[in-house]
Formats: structure tokens, sequence, C-alpha cells
């Protein structure tokens, strides 16, 4: 009986393209570890551009595919994965990166992060949105369930997908950090000196990607650098974002002549990002639009204070554990709001605790539940 129920029970995840820092890998690889630790008994069959060592597990089946990013990729994907279910004999896969093959050979389950494209298609390329606009909606209609990541992404998706309630869950994110992140002090000490990192600093952790605002930001540190010489310097952390490149950043911090106060660190490892989180005054998010954000959650966390756009997901998120900015588009608006928070430490006290308190409401495990409980329902 056990036997058959192994050879029954055969999850393909497509993965493709998770190796590359990021939101999908932060908020999919923590989950993917907790269900394949807890469903032992399962198969999964891991469809990767390269090996994952995070996903070692004696149930856990890597395939690596020559694939990645671009039309080509998945147009091949499509062709190829049909043949690779039938072979492997899956009976669900999930398609964890808001894109999907039309397979007829297994229940299907699409994770879909954010409608941004269809929300604020100037941010992106034509052949973007020409597959959200037309392409998207068919595929969604041939899902069996979709995931997403908060009410608010949800809500979005029902409106630009039409895609009915009922059919979508949703399963919050929770941070990638826990308490063996923590570096022994020479290995802070090396961080700290490999990125020059002073005492005080600001942060922004996420893609420089033109959704994120970060033009806005820019703007307003040159105010608040221009009204108070003294403050802290800006750190940007994060990857280049292809899609939606948001490059001319780095121009206009010379024009501005802010490059010896705005520092761009680029991708850092985790347990880098753990180090310089960890040391940051607070955390400053502009972003117009997100699925979730991870990076406030892994913010309060660590008691870290969180300055954030007033739209989108984010008050969803903060709960009233963060200073939220109304004018999001106003660099004088920031400007205001992140002098208050410095010039506050008994704010960034209380935002700390009830930061920290947030957090907890965020748990890989129960995560881990709703997935493995929409795989039994699915099976």
């Amino acid at each position: 009986m056990k036997e058959n129920q192994s050879i029954k029970n055969n999850i393909a995840i497509d993965a493709l393209g998770i190796n590359h820092v990021g939101g999908a890998r932060s908020v999919t690889l923590p989950l993917l570890k907790r269900v394949f630790k807890m469903k032992k008994e399962w198969r999964f069959f891991c469809f990767l551009t390269q090996f994952e060592e995070d996903f070692n597990f004696p149930n856990v089946k890597q395939i690596v595919l020559p694939l990645s990013k671009g039309p080509f990729s998945r147009l091949l994907f499509q062709l190829v994965f049909p043949i690779l279910v039938i072979v492997y004999k899956i009976d669900i896969t999930h398609f964890i990166k808001s894109q999907a093959s039309l397979i007829f050979f297994s229940k299907k389950v699409l994770t879909i992060y954010d409608c941004t494209i269809l929300k604020y298609p100037q941010y992106f390329n034509l052949l973007s949105r020409l597959f959200w606009r037309h392409l998207q909606p068919i595929v969604c209609r041939n899902m069996d369930r979709i995931i997403t990541i908060s009410e608010n992404a949800k809500s979005e998706i029902i409106e630009f997908l039409n895609v009915p309630p009922e059919k979508i869950s949703v399963i919050y994110p929770a941070p990638q950090f826990d308490s063996r992140d923590a570096n022994p002090d020479q290995a802070k000490k090396t961080i700290r000196q490999k990125y020059t990192l002073g005492e005080e600093y600001i942060l922004y952790i996420g893609q420089i990607g033109l959704k994120k605002n970060l033009n806005t930001l820019i703007k307003a540190y040159k105010i608040i650098k221009e009204k108070r010489p003294d403050a802290p310097p800006l750190i940007l952390v994060g990857p280049r974002y292809h899609l939606s490149d948001a490059g001319e950043i780095f121009d206009m911090i010379d024009r501005f002549n802010l490059n010896e106060c705005i520092h761009y660190l680029g991708p850092v490892e985790k347990h880098q990002l753990y180090e310089i989180l960890s040391k940051a005054l607070f955390l400053l998010f502009p972003s117009v639009h997100e699925g979730f954000g991870i990076p406030l959650v892994e913010a309060m966390q660590q008691g870290i204070p969180v300055i954030a756009s007033n739209t989108s997901v984010m008050p969803e998120v903060l709960n009233n554990a963060g200073v939220l900015v109304n004018e999001f588009l106003s660099p004088s608006a920031w400007a205001d709001k992140i002098i208050q928070l410095y010039d506050d430490p008994e704010l960034r006290n209380q935002l700390s605790i009830q930061g920290s308190n947030r957090a907890k409401n965020f748990s890989w495990k129960t995560s881990a539940e709703k997935l493995i409980h929409i795989y039994e329902e699915l099976l």
C-alpha cells in the first residue's frame, strides 16, 4: 500500500531559473525545502537550470535542463516538458515562476507573484506585455489551481486575468533567515570591511527595476543631503532587472554628485545580506507595486524599522508596523519621512518592537502545510 502511494504521488516542480538571485528565489526555495522534508513519502521531480544544493533530498530528483529565460527557452520547454511528464508519471505539475506549459497529462498548479505587468505596462517590454495580456489568461484557465502570495495579488489576478476567486489560494512567504544565519564575529568584520559599511547607514534591498521607484528615492536623498549634510549613507542591494532595468539611477547619482554617499553593492550572498540588513538604521522600500515585498518581513524579523510606499501590498504586509509614505512618487515626501525617522530614536525603537511582533505572523511551516493541503486536494 505504501509503495503504491509513493508511486502515485509524483510531483513535478518547474523551477527553471530559480538560481537567479531575486524575490522568486527568496520566497520559493525555503517553501519547497520545507515541503520536501514534511512529505518524505512523496517523490518530487525538480526541473532546474542548474543543480540546487538546497534541494539535495532523498525524495527529490533534480533534472537540469539547458533552459532559463527568454521566449525561445519557454517555447522549447513547451515541446519537451509534456514528454517528461509522461515519462516520470507525474500526477501534479507546479509551475513556480508565473509561466506555465499547456500540458494535459497531470493536474496543474501555477504560482503568480503579482500582476505588475498588467497594472504598470509602461515598465515592461512589448513581448512581456503581449504575453500577459493575451496568453496568460489562457494559461490561467488551463490551471487547476492558482497560488499567489498576498490578498492584494489575489484581487489583481481576479481583476486582470479574470480568474474565479475560488480557484486562487493565498500562501504568504516568510523570512528566508533564521538564527543559524547569524555570522561569527570575524565574518561580520570581514563583511563590513568588504563593503566598507560605516557605523550608520540606511538600506534599500530589491531589484534595480523601474517599478521599484528608485529614481524618486535618489532625488529624495539629494534633498536630504542638502538639508542634512551629516545624513548617513544610502546602501543599495540587489540585482539589475533585465526585463525592466532602472540603470538610469546610476547616471542620476553621478549628476547629483552623490557617489560618495550612495553605494550600490549589487546582489550579495544570503549570509552577507543578513549581516548588512541587521546593522541598518532602517529599510527603505519605495516600490510602486509588489506581490508581497519579502525584504519588508526580513527587516521586521530583525527589528529593523521600515519606511514603505502606501500602495499595493505594503500596508497588508506591514499592518501598522512601519512608516507609510502616502505621496510615494514625491521625493520631498520621502525626504521628510526619512529625516523624521532618523531624528526620532524613540520611534525607531517602537517600530522595531512592532515589526518583530508582526514578523511572527509569517511562518514557512504554516505556508508549507497550506501548499501540501492543495496538493492533497488535487491528488
